[in-house]
């Protein structure tokens, strides 16, 4: 059964929203919450990520650079979750991180150059693809 659930959400200094959700029975359970300047992630301890706030930059990581006053999930994440000014960054079941939101100072870490990401990019030099080539060179020796 559905009810609807009241919820104020902070931004920042004088900056709030009031919203109403129509939340399900069961509510996620938050493992993990990192506030940045103008929005929020959350770590779920069945292991997504769901963020909230300005998106103006994309740091949502949905795809959208729509303004959220509710969760929305980020796909592709399941472990620790840091919100910035106007970027995110996610460490990855495979031991990768990505980020995604502004990138106006190549702060997103993937070799590009573009302004900004509105879904997660890998940081280049992480994940497990450094362990197989390792692993690889190991096994020649």
């Amino acid at each position: 059964m559905a009810r609807v659930v009241p919820l104020r959400i902070s931004f920042g200094v004088g900056l709030a929203l009031m919203a109403t959700a129509t939340a399900a029975s069961a509510q996620e359970l938050a493992a993990a919450v990192s506030p940045g300047f103008r929005h929020t992630c959350a770590l779920t301890v069945n292991g997504g990520v769901q963020c909230w706030g300005s998106n103006s930059y994309g740091e949502l990581g949905d795809g959208t650079t729509t303004q959220s006053g509710l969760p929305v999930a980020v796909s592709g994440l399941s472990s620790g979750v840091a919100a910035a000014d106007g970027f995110t960054c996610a460490l990855t079941a495979a031991h990768g991180i990505k980020c995604w939101g502004s990138n106006s100072y190549l702060q997103l870490g993937s070799g590009s150059s573009d302004p900004q990401s509105n879904v997660p990019v890998s940081v280049l030099g992480f994940g497990p693809w450094r362990y197989r080539r390792s692993a690889r060179r190991a096994e020649r020796s």
